[in-house]
């Protein structure tokens, strides 16, 4: 039975879509949330890793050698560096180039090639492909519109290193990601002050940093709105995505053609 990774590094990324895709299995708890269901010829097999570079390079070393996959699908929350991309749209990922605070995109990123049946089934359901920059942190958004105006490109914390790790090892990999805050949007704090060493969220520590600093009531609260309406797009994409026999279900010649990843040379 082949066996699919499902990489998320939240619950409000996933919530939606299991509540969509009937029951789920909790295999574990520890040292990463893990969720399995069962679908004829495949395994699907959800793991939470939280957020941060350092704490998903663990969640992906632990479960590709724990669930050997056969493929991985990465999704999450991204920000938007286009203004063609409001909050709650969803893309897929066709390049991933990792951007460290120097200011410097790391040369030799990823190229995904996407297929024919991948791409009909994006444009039935909305999805953009776009190109996904990875960043140690948050970085304030302004410098990085007009370096990455040529074409759709979106932020997150996790998927250059997915990407690089599929590469590596010769499996299939997509990414998904849904817009949690728009181009004119800053996420407004720090990660660090409101996680754990887990990299999920603390609400003793939110609630510590609203003593401080009262004025982030109204940043949070906007974020979670935001951040409600990715979630839910995302789990609606994703309810139809995995009901599909391609390319996830499909066999494994299908799904190294539609997934086929590479080196590609150069920068963004």
């Amino acid at each position: 039975m082949k066996r699919i990774l499902l990489l998320a590094a939240l619950p409000q990324e996933y919530a939606h879509m299991l509540g969509m895709t009937g029951l789920w299995r909790r295999l574990a708890k520890k040292p990463f949330k893990v969720f399995s269901k069962d679908n004829g010829e495949w395994t699907w097999f959800l793991v939470e890793t939280g957020m941060g570079q350092e704490r998903f390079g663990e969640a992906l070393q632990w479960s590709s050698h724990s669930l050997q996959p056969d493929c991985i699908l990465k999704f999450g929350f991204v920000g938007s560096l286009s203004a063609d991309l409001s909050v709650g749209s969803v893309v897929l990922g066709d390049s991933f180039f990792a951007y460290d605070d120097s200011g410097k995109t790391v040369s030799g990123g990823i190229q995904a090639h996407i297929g024919r049946e991948l791409s009909g089934f994006c444009s039935g359901h909305g999805v953009r492909v776009a190109r996904f920059v990875t960043t140690n942190r948050p970085l304030p958004k302004g410098p990085l519109l007009a370096k990455f105006a040529d074409r759709t490109t979106v932020l997150d914390m996790e998927s250059a290193a997915a990407a690089r790790h599929a590469a590596s090892k010769g499996i299939p990999f997509l990414c998904l990601g849904a817009v949690s805050d728009a181009a004119e949007h800053e996420i407004g704090f720090d990660l660090d002050t409101i996680t754990d060493s887990r990299g999920a969220v603390d609400i003793r520590k939110v609630l510590a940093a609203v003593v401080r600093d009262p004025k982030l009531i109204g940043t949070f609260y906007r974020n979670w709105k935001r951040s409600s309406l990715a979630g839910r797009n995302m789990g609606d994409v994703l309810r139809d995505f995995l009901a599909l026999h391609a390319p996830v279900h499909g066999d494994s010649r299908a799904a190294e053609r539609l997934w086929r990843t590479g080196e590609e040379d150069g920068g963004a």
